[in-house]
């Protein structure tokens, strides 16, 4: 398992993974699609966690789920993970704002200084909505899924991809649910 670790972080030690998510891709790179989102996983230290009222209101309007709280949503502790710049997922994941490996969510950068997603941001809301849609869909088919992706992707392209307009469709859907209920008794006039 070590000589697996060693070769994914390319000899980067822990103090400086710890430092910044950029060291990794400043590295040499590797044009293995595997070894590049190993390393975001890597990355990804950073637990994220969503609010009660929040967290409450998605367990009721997503009961596929079973839980959001059996979702692990991470991010890095400083700066952001740098998606675009592995070259195998650079035209996958550019500008995107986070990507589902089954149970996980990466997100790109940490919302905020604290370690909770705030209910109250527009894009918070949507992207976490967004990729929870993902995660009922690895759920579903958890075998079959990532493969089925990936070969969308490379039918479609991400804009007209399937899987990503459904989940873009759910997220409207239950964003705007979510405004009008209005769990997290957020104001208004800042959405």
């Amino acid at each position: 398992m070590r000589w697996l670790l060693n070769l994914a972080l390319d000899s980067v030690s822990t103090r400086q993974l710890k430092r910044s998510c950029s060291y990794l891709t400043s590295s040499r790179r590797s044009p293995n699609i595997f070894l590049q989102l190993l390393k975001i996983t890597l990355m990804a230290r950073t637990a994220l966690r969503l609010p009660d009222c929040f967290a409450h209101w998605i367990d009721q309007h997503m009961p596929e789920l079973r839980g959001v709280n059996t979702v692990t949503f991470l991010s890095c502790g400083r700066g952001e993970i740098p998606f675009d710049s592995f070259p195998g997922l650079s035209g996958m994941m550019a500008g995107r704002g986070g990507f589902t490996l089954w149970n996980r969510v990466y997100l790109r950068r940490r919302p905020s200084r604290m370690d909770a997603l705030n209910p109250c941001d527009p894009r918070t809301v949507w992207l976490v909505l967004h990729e929870l849609a993902h995660v009922e869909t690895f759920r579903r088919n958890p075998i079959l899924f990532p493969i089925r992706y990936v070969a969308r992707y490379i039918a479609y392209g991400y804009f007209r991809h399937p899987d990503e307009i459904d989940a873009n469709r759910r997220a409207d859907a239950l964003r705007d649910l979510y405004y009008r209920e209005n769990p997290c008794k957020c104001e208004p006039g800042k959405w």
